[in-house]
């Protein structure tokens, strides 16, 4: 196998690479067995509705980008103050 030349690295692939592994990290606590039962139901039951594991990390992701961020990028923007205070404001939105 060849050798690729390598690439330089751009704050958003940084950005992009850490997000990816801070996922897989936390999302490998996530498993059927476990979810299913911190809600009382039958593991079976997510069988039903996912195919696999990474359909529903997948949606878990696309839930999160949909509602979630862009209810806190709304309330970020309605934040008036100095910059310093409004970079708290959304980090301590994004914590909680």
């Amino acid at each position: 196998m060849e050798n690729s030349p390598k690439q330089r690295l751009s704050k958003g692939d940084g950005v992009d690479a850490a997000f990816r592994i801070m996922f897989e990290k936390v999302a490998g606590g996530i498993k059927f067995v476990v979810l299913a039962d911190c809600i009382g139901v039958a593991s079976g039951s997510f069988y039903w509705r996912f195919k696999k594991r990474q359909d529903l990390l997948d949606e878990v992701l696309h839930h999160w980008e949909t509602h979630l961020a862009s209810h806190i990028i709304n309330d970020a923007q309605t934040f008036r103050g100095p910059f310093k205070g409004r970079i708290y404001n959304l980090t301590d939105q994004v914590i909680r």
